[in-house]
């Protein structure tokens, strides 16, 4: 199958109340990892990538091989452009491949933030590349190692803000702040679940939450019959492959043989991706 936008994934995640993860990925193991485990379970993916990701790799690269790996599936695949923050890199992603992109104005004025998300609109729909975009601003949790420090950036999203941008931009889904951060490496972040509901009376299109990491695995079950519809996940991917690897070389001193120590992370890598796709409610989405 080849490469689609989220669009029609999304939509029947709104109809039938559930999410759909979008997993960034950053290599080759991470996207062979998640591909398999959607493929295990029959549910759509989006796979996503962050700026960080074009330090390991360049976007066209990535763009070629996540294109033969879903010419190969069953399953519908979208790749998205995450929190890009720039009209050229987003111009670039569409014109390489993309099939769905992400502008990040949630720093700017909302007229700005409008003007600009508009802007990328006008572009990306004609070339049937969705666009999400993000109202309010989800913080980030700063860690460095082992110390983490709360970023008290975030703002909630205002449910008549949220309305007027998405009226005003024509997205097709939008991300907003309700609770979750970025970067949580332990699940003890709340959700404002009434914030969800006063926005939700306002808009059609599908919600979208950022940080879910940190997001309490109870709330990540409800989170889909509450309309939202696009959840992603990074942190802890790359909590549960780096823990992996480190169990691995502690118990095994004498292993310098990579391509084990990368196949005992997948393993557990691919658990984790199928287990979050089970919370969401995506899994067997895909008919045989």
């Amino acid at each position: 199958m080849s490469l689609v936008n989220f669009n029609k994934m999304l939509a029947r995640a709104r109809r039938e109340n559930y999410a759909v993860g979008a997993f960034n990925v950053y290599h080759l193991q991470d996207i062979t990892t998640v591909l398999a485990a959607a493929e295990a379970v029959r549910s759509p993916v989006i796979l996503a990538t962050t700026r960080d990701a074009f330090a390991h790799s360049t976007m066209e690269d990535l763009v070629a091989v996540i294109k033969r790996r879903a010419r190969a599936t069953e399953i519908p695949v979208c790749l998205h452009l995450d929190h890009a923050r720039d009209f050229d890199t987003i111009i670039r992603a569409i014109f390489a491949g993309y099939t769905s992109v992400m502008f990040d104005g949630s720093s700017l004025p909302l007229a700005e933030n409008i003007h600009k998300t508009r802007e990328i609109v006008k572009v990306a729909e004609p070339l049937n590349v969705s666009v999400e975009a993000e109202i309010g601003r989800v913080g980030r949790v700063q860690t460095q190692y082992s110390e983490e420090k709360t970023d008290d950036g975030a703002v909630f999203s205002d449910p008549g803000e949220v309305k007027k941008f998405v009226e005003e931009t024509g997205i097709d889904a939008c991300a907003i702040a309700i609770g979750s951060l970025h970067g949580m490496q332990k699940q003890e972040a709340s959700l404002n679940l009434n914030l969800l509901e006063e926005i939700r009376k306002r808009v059609e299109i599908p919600l979208v939450l950022h940080g879910s990491s940190g997001v309490k695995e109870t709330e990540l079950k409800e989170i889909g019959a509450r309309g939202i519809q696009k959840v992603n996940i990074g942190t802890r991917l790359q909590r549960v492959f780096t823990d992996e690897m480190r169990r691995i070389l502690a118990e095994n001193k004498n292993l310098h043989d990579s391509v084990k120590v990368l196949e005992s992370a997948r393993k557990a890598l691919k658990k984790e991706v199928i287990h979050k796709i089970e919370i969401l409610g995506s899994s067997n989405k895909v008919r045989n």
